[in-house]
């Protein structure tokens, strides 16, 4: 499906400085299972070398504190950086979906089925099969990929760029065990190419570069970088793919049009609470924003989580109670669930 078009009008838009109306606490939350079963998802179980930081340990990236070089993140104190003072009025759910679609009685089925029955208030699912597309192509991804499709929620896939093989990670590619930055950009177009070999026929809408850079580079040489991959996605696959970059943190402004939308913070509820957004994201469509943002407990403080993202204009969102080691293996119980998607409505 080509980029969607849809706008979900919210209801009632939300002033800046407003927030929700507390909703009841959530008693229990044994809806849902707390993960999927190991022999089931592939994709909230990379290996110990490459996993991705929204499956991290918090040494990594649960705080998203410090940038690739192991200098302090990009997101200024409040001091340096005021808080951007547009709001968000158009928000949606977006989700990294590391859970398997299985069947309707496997433990992952019900998590894509409820999120594709929220169409209305859903724009973005992260499809993991392995780590990224895997080695060949799951049924199981293309019957949800396909259902997706047909309700309006755009698909996209996920591909580990390993912050480049840079320091303090210094994470290495999968055959070569590199960190040359220009091996790791070879890596990461063979795994473009394996999801749109694979997956393009069942409607995949674009690509989710996880591990992102935070700052410029010599010569602005990261961020040309993360161009450079925008620019292979669209021009080899699709003019009008969807292609979301990572880096869990505030980026410098060198970074803005390497990606149709960043996910300009990663991490817990505390963390988010704290976290002041870089100026120059006031300035631009809400929906080149997005906010990730897990242990968070109950309706009631996720409400007001997601009406401090929308003063800090991020037109996607995701928020849920589920904690590290990977928070992104569920969707919350349904009654959170309803709450969040009418949230942002």
């Amino acid at each position: 499906m080509r980029r969607s078009t849809r706008i979900l009008a919210c209801a009632a838009v939300v002033a800046a400085g407003a927030t929700f109306a507390a909703l009841p606490a959530i008693a229990s939350q044994d809806e849902t299972s707390s993960a999927a079963s190991p022999d089931e998802t592939s994709s909230a179980g990379a290996s110990p070398e490459e996993t991705p930081p929204t499956s991290a340990s918090p040494e990594e990236t649960a705080s998203a504190s410090a940038s690739p070089d192991g200098t302090p993140s990009a997101t200024a104190s409040p001091e340096e950086t005021p808080p951007p003072t547009a709001t968000a009025s158009d928000q949606k759910v977006s989700v990294p979906a590391y859970f398997y679609p299985g069947t309707p009685g496997s433990s992952g089925g019900p998590y894509w089925d409820r999120l594709i029955a929220s169409r209305d208030t859903v724009g973005l699912a992260v499809a993991n099969p392995d780590n990224g597309p895997g080695q060949a192509v799951n049924t199981d991804y293309t019957a949800k990929m396909r259902q997706a499709e047909a309700a309006g929620v755009d698909v996209i896939g996920y591909v580990r760029t390993g912050y480049l093989g840079t320091a303090p990670n210094d994470f290495t590619t999968r055959e070569e065990g590199s960190t040359d930055p220009g091996v790791w950009l070879n890596q990461i177009k063979r795994d473009v190419d394996a999801w749109y070999t694979m997956y393009g026929a069942a409607n995949l809408d674009g690509i989710f570069f996880d591990e992102g850079m935070a700052e410029c580079g010599p010569g602005n040489k990261w961020a040309d970088h993360y161009a450079e991959l925008k620019k292979y996605v669209e021009g080899t696959y699709d003019a009008e793919a969807i292609v979301v970059a990572n880096p869990g943190t505030g980026t410098q402004e060198c970074f803005k049009d390497t990606a149709d939308t960043l996910v300009t913070f990663e991490g817990d509820e505390d963390a988010y609470r704290r976290h002041q957004p870089e100026a120059w994201e006031a300035k631009v469509p809400s929906d080149k924003i997005w906010h990730l943002v897990y242990d968070v407990p109950d309706a009631a403080r996720m409400s007001e989580v997601v009406a401090l993202s929308r003063e800090r204009n991020a037109g996607h969102v995701y928020v849920t109670h589920d904690i590290l080691d990977n928070p992104w293996d569920t969707l919350p119980p349904a009654v959170y669930w309803n709450s969040l998607t009418g949230r942002t409505s």
